[in-house]
């Protein structure tokens, strides 16, 4: 191997790095997009109290929508730990679809 970093890495296993590193990528993008929308200066949340005799309730008034974009970066994430998976298990369906002697 020629890098030391991944020593611990099987070798068959090194075009998993770039796919991983890139679904960590996405991962940030989706966290750093819903940290600025739930830090926004109008609640997400909107909660209002209506009394009911004795006692109120608290309603949900409004929720404020998630960015358009967050839907699409998971499905990118989904789809890039997918392939990772399929390229991590192949080997395993293959040897146990290949008849024993």
């Amino acid at each position: 191997m020629s890098d030391d970093t991944l020593d611990w890495l099987p070798e068959r296993h090194l075009g998993v790095a770039a796919p991983l590193s890139h679904t960590d990528e996405l991962i940030s993008q989706i966290f750093d997009l819903l940290f600025v929308s739930q830090t926004q200066v109008d609640d997400v949340i909107g909660l209002v109290e209506v009394p009911v005799g004795r006692i109120s309730r608290t309603v949900v008034s409004r929720v404020a929508p998630i960015p358009r974009k967050v839907p699409l970066l998971v499905a990118d994430a989904l789809v890039a730990l997918r392939a990772v998976l399929e390229h991590v298990l192949k080997p395993l369906t293959t040897a146990a679809s290949t008849p024993s002697r």
